[in-house]
């Protein structure tokens, strides 16, 4: 019956451990430097909104920094209106063009 307490406790410690490392925001990276093989990893990038439209079930912007530009999009319902902002999602491709879906976005100052 030892091993049954501990072997709970060794597995609560995991599931803890693995939610913290779900929960952090990954170093942001030039939006260049994005590629294919990047799809499905989380990624943050930072940069000026240069378009933006909302339709009844997402929101899509233009993001782009000195070193490239990449759409994303975002399935939360909010709408962006600022001029630049900092972005945390995974990559995906739609329609043959690197993108990144948003997990959460933050506007710049």
């Amino acid at each position: 019956m030892k091993n049954i307490g501990f072997k709970l406790f060794l597995a609560s410690l995991g599931l803890l451990v693995l939610g913290l490392a779900a929960g952090q925001t990954p170093e942001k990276i030039d939006i260049g430097s994005i590629e294919a093989s990047d799809i499905g990893e989380k990624i943050a990038v930072e940069g000026n909104i240069t378009s933006s439209y909302s339709t009844d079930s997402a929101s899509f912007l233009e993001l782009k920094d000195s070193t490239g530009k990449i759409s994303a999009v975002s399935f939360s319902g909010k709408g962006f209106s600022a001029d630049s902002a900092l972005v945390v999602g995974r990559v995906g491709m739609y329609e043959g063009n690197l993108q990144i879906v948003v997990d959460e976005a933050s506007v710049l100052p």
